[in-house]
């Protein structure tokens, strides 16, 4: 079993997040350039392969972030709310014990359940993907 660190992979997430949206908006130029480029030139080759590599960036980012969303929503509560608040909302541990009404103590004691629950469920997914990685490359 692999030990993977779900502090860093939710923090990605947010950087994925904010990096989706700046693929999104290349693709969009891309798309609007390639069409000029046909218009005036017929073919647009370079702008092609451009548009291939960000498109498969994009689907490759997006797959993480659909993986993170994933594992968060299978969680249970209280461990469900707690990553939501700290890793997707950013809020600090004083005001998500607010928001939940828990002690702050308890927040900590609850992100640090909630984090070994991630990993547990991470690394099952992950470890299933290698499986099946696997049994493809013997066919």
């Amino acid at each position: 079993m692999y030990n993977y660190d779900g502090r860093k992979i939710l923090e990605a997430y947010g950087l994925n997040k904010k990096y989706i949206e700046e693929l999104i908006f290349d693709i969009e130029q891309l798309r609007t350039t390639q069409n000029k480029i046909i218009n005036k030139f017929g073919e647009s080759n370079f702008i092609d392969y451009e548009l291939k590599q960000k498109t498969e960036l994009y689907f490759q980012v997006y797959e993480q972030i659909k993986i993170v969303e994933t594992i968060i929503n299978d969680l249970e509560q209280p461990s469900k709310n707690v990553l939501y608040y700290k890793y997707i909302k950013h809020l600090q541990n004083t005001n998500i014990a607010l928001k939940m009404n828990y002690s702050e103590p308890r927040i900590y004691q609850l992100v640090n359940k909630a984090l070994n629950e991630f990993n547990e469920l991470y690394s099952n997914q992950q470890t299933s993907h290698i499986e099946l990685a696997q049994d493809y490359s013997k066919l």
